[in-house]
């Protein structure tokens, strides 16, 4: 009997892809009537009218909540679940569990610094520059202080190893930098060619992180560490398991999942699947209290289990070749933005999630390539959710189906 192998066009478990878009479809279903108001969880509007009166309370459930940002989500149990999710994925990862699913932070066992750099870069910003003090519910009822979270010191700690001067360099230089810039890029660049704003996000995180990574480059008190792993990251498979495990529908699950909180450098099932739990939890308690009060939670959920499926079902051989590959680009960026901009209807969901799925992956590994060593593959990333975003968005906005 033929050996199985891996072709190029092998794609991943249709079962596997029918089953997450159909647990998508019906959570869409169930929630969308939902529109309660529990007392449990302030409205977004009442949250920001806290942090006008220099509410300590609102600043940390406001940093919490930005845990929860990179997906869209927004929400105080969302953010609180990936933190939770990052600390079990840590436990059973460092356990060698059966359990641990796919290493968290890559295998680079570096979580904990990861997650320090997060805490410690997102509380300078709101207790030490104040960024907060800008928002008066007019000019700006929203700042992007999740880009630390997202961005520059966690590639430093990626690409220079963990160390202390290279923790605080790229805390320090990423506070100054992200939010600046991304207010800049929004209003001066994004308004003016009639894009949504907060694209300017991705913008700002592939700017402050080059930056970032240069000047660590050239610091003289910064010098490379090794990452110490302490386990084997990557197992050698034959070309017939390769091809067992592709075909897998569990597989295709889990990939999915995992790239839920692949933009927070975590790259794990557990993380994912408790920021997934604590985002039903805020939009079952108050549908106003995440999302900056869109109410649009079951929509931005069905697009990224759309897309983000559709790229794993696509492209999952390539994360099986290359260990990794970023099927993630979609999720975070192409399906939440056009439910934003065009509505929460099931066209809209369904043609932004599947254009996203197709062309998101590609064109991320397409800039990829030549990528300097001092460089991280977040910074030609966040470029492709930047650039693939507009053109879906431009597509939709050519098509009578959705003005």
């Amino acid at each position: 009997m033929e050996s199985k192998k891996i072709e190029k066009y092998t794609t991943g478990s249709l079962l596997g892809y029918l089953i997450l878009v159909g647990v998508g479809l019906l959570l869409y279903f169930l929630l969308t009537p939902i529109n309660n108001s529990g007392a449990l969880l302030q409205p977004y509007g009442v949250l920001i009218g806290d942090l006008q009166k220099d509410s300590f309370i609102a600043k940390i459930i406001w940093m919490i909540k930005d845990f929860s940002e990179g997906q869209f989500y927004g929400g105080l149990f969302a953010g609180l679940g990936l933190i939770l999710g990052g600390c079990v994925a840590w436990f059973l990862d460092v356990k060698r569990s059966k359990l641990r699913g796919f290493s968290i932070t890559y295998g680079l066992n570096i979580w904990p610094w990861i997650l320090l750099s997060q805490i410690l870069a997102l509380s300078f910003s709101v207790f030490a520059l104040k960024y907060l003090n800008l928002i008066d519910g007019v000019n700006f009822s929203w700042l992007p202080t999740f880009l630390l979270l997202v961005g520059a010191p966690q590639a430093v700690l990626c690409v220079f190893g963990p160390s202390i001067s290279a923790l605080i360099t790229g805390v320090l230089l990423a506070s100054f930098l992200s939010l600046p810039i991304a207010n800049f890029v929004g209003n001066y660049i994004m308004v003016p060619i009639g894009m949504p704003q907060t694209i300017a996000n991705y913008i700002a995180l592939a700017l402050s992180i080059t930056l970032t990574l240069q000047v660590c480059k050239l610091a003289p008190w910064i010098k490379k560490t090794a990452h110490p792993v302490i386990r084997e990251n990557h197992v050698e498979l034959t070309e017939e398991q390769k091809y067992d495990l592709l075909k897998s529908p569990l597989y295709l699950i889990r990939r999915s999942l995992a790239d839920f909180t692949d933009c927070y450098f975590y790259g794990n099932e557990w993380p994912s699947l408790f920021l997934i739990i604590g985002a039903l939890i805020d939009w079952l308690i108050n549908f106003e209290h995440g999302m900056g009060g869109a109410g649009v939670f079951p929509a931005i959920l069905l697009s990224q289990l759309v897309s983000g499926g559709l790229g794993v079902f696509l492209y999952g051989r390539k994360h099986l070749e290359y260990g990794w590959y970023p099927t993630y680009v979609p999720v975070v960026s192409i399906g939440p933005f056009c439910v934003l901009t065009f509505g929460t209807g099931l066209h809209v969901v369904f043609f932004a999630g599947i254009l996203g799925g197709i062309i998101g992956a590609p064109f991320a590994e397409l800039l990829n390539r030549n990528l300097p060593d001092d460089m991280h593959g977040v910074i030609p990333n966040v470029l492709a959710m930047a650039i693939t975003t507009m053109t879906v968005i431009s597509v939709m906005r050519a098509l009578p189906w959705f003005v």
